[in-house]
């Protein structure tokens, strides 16, 4: 689960955004933890609560000029964030698809009373596929 701010939660829901991008990214992919590329959305203050999902169809680590080529950024985009990854040598993103917004969003307060005082990670926290969560969210929903 990525914690990500209400603004970029609105830009990719809307398309506008394709690429998460993260200075650190632990690997999702790695079998023992149990998680696929399935990545939940936690959107951060004021709106606290997992509000949905997207697959991650790809990942790149690369440097700055490497990665902005790689995923073909518009100067503007590149403006953007370019003091976001100021100073480091690798930078990481995860190509966004399969975006689903959650009808019936899960907030922070019913986490933290149904799921054991649950927190959500600053940056990311994994939630393994058999964690209650994921049952919650697809009772609710539906869907994951």
């Amino acid at each position: 689960m990525l914690s990500i701010k209400p603004k970029i939660v609105r830009e990719i829901a809307n398309g506008e955004k394709t690429f998460e991008f993260r200075k650190k990214l632990l690997d999702i992919t790695d079998p023992k933890n149990g998680i696929d590329n399935r990545i939940l959305i936690y959107t951060s203050s004021p709106d606290m609560q997992i509000s949905g999902s997207f697959t991650a169809k790809q990942f790149y680590c690369e440097n700055f000029d490497d990665l902005m080529e790689k995923v073909q950024a518009t100067d503007k985009y590149r403006a953007r964030i370019f003091n976001y990854f100021k100073h480091k040598n690798k930078c990481f993103a995860i190509k966004i698809s399969d975006f689903k917004k959650y009808d019936s969003p899960l907030v922070l307060k019913y986490l933290r009373q149904q799921h054991n005082g649950f927190i959500p990670g600053q940056s990311y926290r994994y939630i393994n596929k058999t964690d209650p969560i994921i049952e919650d969210i697809i009772l609710k929903n539906g869907h994951l």
